[in-house]
Formats: structure tokens, C-alpha cells, sequence
């Protein structure tokens, strides 16, 4: 079962890497993972695909582990990350600094929500 789940999360991140606005083929992505050669192929790959993809699958796996052990700890399959008030706990000072610190910019909002936690 692990094996699977592995082989098919590779299989989505290669997919992820050969789509998009210059579709790649896949000898010529392996080419650019393996031999960069700073044309515009290994450009797009390097710096835009292969980030976005790995940043996607460590994210979701991340959710993923974190529902899990959500559930394991509360032994209800559908406890939700509000059981616990995380939520509300995030929200709070979100909402002070949107009330009374207008000129804070919300690129600020998820690091004051996350060190609230």
C-alpha cells in the first residue's frame, strides 16, 4: 500500500513538472533535472515547476498527517481542526489587527494567526 501511494505521488509530481504553458516532453525533462543547462526549459523547471511541486506535495502531506493525527487523537473520524478551536483561536488576533492596526499590511495576517496557535 505505501508503495503505491508513493509510486503515484511521484507519478503526479513528474506530471506536474511536464504540463503548463510550455508543455515538456518526458526525455527532455529528464534532461533538464539531470544535465541543467540554464536554457529556457531547465529556467522553467527549476524555478517555477519544480518548487510549486514539491511546495504542493510537502503542503498536503503536511494537512494530511496533521488530519490524521487529529482524528487518531480524538478517536472521532470527523473531527475538524474547530473541535479543538484552533480556528477561533487563529482568527482573534487577525481581527484586532484588522481593527485596531489598519496600516498593518495582511501579508502580516497568517504569521500573527499562526503565532496565536
Amino acid at each position: 500500500m505505501t508503495i503505491t501511494i508513493v509510486a503515484v505521488a511521484a507519478t503526479v509530481i513528474v506530471g506536474g513538472l511536464l504540463v503548463g504553458a510550455k508543455p515538456l516532453q518526458p526525455r527532455a525533462l529528464w534532461t533538464v533535472l539531470f544535465e541543467p543547462d540554464g536554457k529556457i526549459d531547465s529556467i522553467v523547471v527549476w524555478t517555477l515547476r519544480l518548487p510549486r511541486s514539491l511546495a504542493a506535495f510537502i503542503g498536503g502531506a503536511g494537512l494530511g498527517v496533521s488530519g490524521y493525527l487529529l482524528q487518531t487523537l480524538t478517536r472521532n473520524p470527523l473531527a475538524g481542526p474547530g473541535l479543538t478551536g484552533v480556528t477561533s483561536g487563529a482568527v482573534t488576533p487577525i481581527v484586532f489587527c484588522f481593527v485596531f492596526l489598519p496600516w498593518l499590511s495582511s501579508a502580516y495576517y497568517p504569521l500573527v494567526g499562526w503565532r496565536a496557535v
